[in-house]
Parts: C-alpha cells; sequence; structure tokens
C-alpha cells in the first residue's frame, strides 16, 4: 500500500469551489471530508480535515480514499454517484449533492431511518416548489396569495398567460417558453423561502440553525474553559457566517421581487440567477453537520471532546464571498484561522462503530 499524501499545512481557498463541497460521509476518517473536481479531467479529489491530529488536511484523489481509510458501504456508494455525476459534466454545487446523497440514501446503505428520511424530504422538496411556483403566478397575475389558489386554476393561468405576453415579446422567446421558464425559475430558488415556503426552505432552515448554535455555543464556552477557545472559534466564524449568508439571501430575494423583470433576466441569462440562488447554500455549506453536533453533547467530557469536533469542521471563508456580496477586501475572511480549530483527532479507530452510527443518524436528520 502506498504512503499516503502530505498534509497542507494551511488550507486557505481563494474561491468556494476550491473549498469544495462538503459530503456527509459516515466513514469516521471522513467526517467532515469535502470534495472539489481535480486537475485531471472528470475526476473528483477529496479533502480530509485533520486527520492526523497536525495542522490543515490531507487532499487526494477521491479513488484513492481507501489509502487512508475503509469507508463504508454507503460511502463507497456516495463516491461511485458523485464520480457519475462529476463524469457526465454535471454541475456540482450543495443542492446537487444533497439530491444525490438523497437517493443513495433511499438504498438503504446508511440504514432506514435515513432512507425513510430522504424520501420524506424529497416529497416536501416537490411541494416547496410548488409553493415557490404558485408565489410566483400569483405575483405575475398580480393577485393575492391564497393558500387554496394552485396553479392549474384556469383563471390564474389566464391571466398569467396575458402577462406574459409582453415579457414573451421583449424576450422573443413565445408564451409557452414563458410558462416554462417560470416554473424552472421558481423551483431554482424555492430553498430560499419564497411565500408559504418561508421558514421551510433548507437555507431558511439552516440560517435559524446556525443562530441557535452561536447562542449555545456562547453559553457552553461561557461555563467551561478548557473548552472556551474552541467555543470562541466556532462562535466567531459562525457569526460571520450568518451575517453573510443573510446578506446573500437579502440579495437573492431582491432579484426575484419585480417578477416581470426577473422572468426576463430567466430567459436571458438563467446562470445569474442560479448563481445568486445558490450563493447562501455555499456559505452554509459544511455548518448543518456542525449544527448537528451541538445537539450530541450531554456532558462535560463529551463538551470539550465535542467542541473540538466542531472547531476542526469549521470551514474558511474564501475571499470570493467579498466579490460576490460587493464587501470591502478583506471582510469575508477577517475570522479565517492561521490553523483549523483544535489539534486533536477526528474520532476514529475503536470508536467506529459508535461514530458511524453518529453519522448515520445525523444523515436521517439532515437528508
Amino acid at each position: 500500500m502506498s504512503e499516503p499524501p502530505p498534509p497542507a499545512d494551511t488550507y486557505q481557498p481563494l474561491t468556494f469551489r476550491e473549498r469544495g463541497l462538503a459530503v456527509t460521509f459516515t466513514t469516521p476518517l471522513l467526517s467532515g471530508a469535502r470534495i472539489r473536481p481535480a486537475h485531471k479531467p472528470s475526476s473528483l479529489e477529496v479533502i480530509v480535515p485533520n486527520p492526523s491530529g497536525k495542522r490543515g488536511v490531507y487532499i487526494l484523489a477521491l479513488e484513492s480514499v481507501r489509502k487512508i481509510c475503509v469507508p463504508t458501504l454507503h460511502d463507497t456508494r456516495l463516491g461511485t454517484a458523485l464520480e457519475t455525476h462529476h463524469g457526465l459534466d454535471y454541475p456540482l454545487n450543495p443542492a446537487e449533492i444533497r439530491r444525490i446523497t438523497r437517493n443513495v440514501l433511499k438504498e438503504g446503505f446508511a440504514g432506514r431511518s435515513a432512507a425513510l428520511a430522504a424520501s420524506t424530504v424529497t416529497t416536501a422538496n416537490k411541494e416547496l416548489g410548488a409553493n415557490a411556483h404558485r408565489e410566483l403566478l400569483t405575483q405575475l397575475a398580480g393577485v393575492a396569495t391564497g393558500g387554496a389558489t394552485g396553479a392549474d386554476t384556469p383563471a390564474l393561468q389566464v391571466m398569467v398567460r396575458d402577462a406574459m405576453a409582453p415579457i414573451a415579446l421583449e424576450t422573443g422567446r413565445n408564451v409557452d417558453e414563458m410558462v416554462s421558464g417560470l416554473e424552472q425559475m421558481a423551483y431554482a430558488v424555492a430553498e430560499l423561502g419564497l411565500g408559504q415556503s418561508t421558514s421551510s426552505g433548507f437555507v431558511s432552515r439552516n440560517l435559524a440553525d446556525l443562530a441557535d448554535l452561536i447562542t449555545l455555543v456562547g453559553h457552553l464556552g461561557a461555563v467551561s474553559a478548557v473548552a472556551a477557545g474552541d467555543a470562541r472559534f466556532v462562535v466567531t466564524n459562525a457569526e460571520l457566517t450568518l451575517s453573510l449568508a443573510r446578506r446573500a439571501v437579502g440579495t437573492a430575494m431582491a432579484g426575484l421581487a419585480d417578477v416581470r423583470r426577473a422572468l426576463v433576466d430567466w430567459a436571458m441569462h438563467p446562470a445569474l440567477i442560479l448563481e445568486a440562488a445558490a450563493r447562501p447554500e455555499w456559505l452554509l455549506d459544511g455548518w448543518p453537520r456542525i449544527c448537528m453536533l451541538s445537539r450530541t453533547m450531554s456532558g462535560q467530557g463529551d463538551l470539550s471532546a465535542t467542541l473540538a469536533e466542531m472547531a476542526i469542521l469549521v470551514p474558511p471563508i474564501p475571499p470570493q464571498a467579498d466579490d460576490w456580496l460587493s464587501l470591502p477586501s478583506g471582510t469575508s475572511t477577517r475570522a479565517n484561522p492561521q490553523h483549523q480549530g483544535s489539534r486533536g483527532t477526528m474520532p476514529n479507530g475503536a470508536m467506529m462503530p459508535g461514530i458511524v452510527a453518529r453519522n448515520e443518524q445525523f444523515l436521517a436528520m439532515v437528508a
């Protein structure tokens, strides 16, 4: 067996794609690992945080992960699905990672609870998209939003098509294309929270979870001198991330305030709306696992160990966030550490069965 690659002592990515995407692996050593496109075409590499107790990360090809650990069956299947998706040149972003993960979870390799949760979330997301679509339809038609108003109501459809006629003329599209475009746009931005989906979208839920994390960890750090350093580190980065993510949501939602203008933009440059809608998720990426960890602490000893693990998992914020949000240079990176939190190791070894079970439980909670 060849030696694992050396750790990178400093890990300060310049862009979010360089930082990579959080993947909910269940193997202890891969807890908090991220993936990103490799230099080799159609390949992915995995970024493993602090696996040896030293500062930095290991970066290796996803196909070579067995050089440093034995992945669970779920992780093996998920890795294959991710490589297939990337090999087909499909986009990789936080929403796509969650979708791919849910599809693998439904196969049952991470347990029945996770499989059931994945199916439940898939159904809920369809409803979320339908709610967002209904909200945009009613705004475009100029009628009040009502819980019983469906997108298939004949009167609403007539009003929407009438409203779309001048937009179609402006964009050089026909009305049917605009109708389809509005539905596509609605599902693309649904996770931000629109109308009835305000409190149930992925972004909305995780903003609330991050705010709760700040309160909880701030309190725990105040009562434990041993864990105070890690607690301050987590809270500082969480506060900055929360502020940036809220700003990104506001920017994305502002672009949807005028539905007619947004529909023109979608017809001409859909990537602009997709990118704006994805930015809050890129900023929040990796924090759901940290929020889940904060809910598992049961005692003083467990408190220190869990806060140390949380600190290791805190993702650095790339300076690209300043460009995204039109902020002065250095604003987004002011909390970035010279090293990633605690110098402790990720849980592994003899703890593996318990940690795998815990990670599977996390999957059931955040699918």
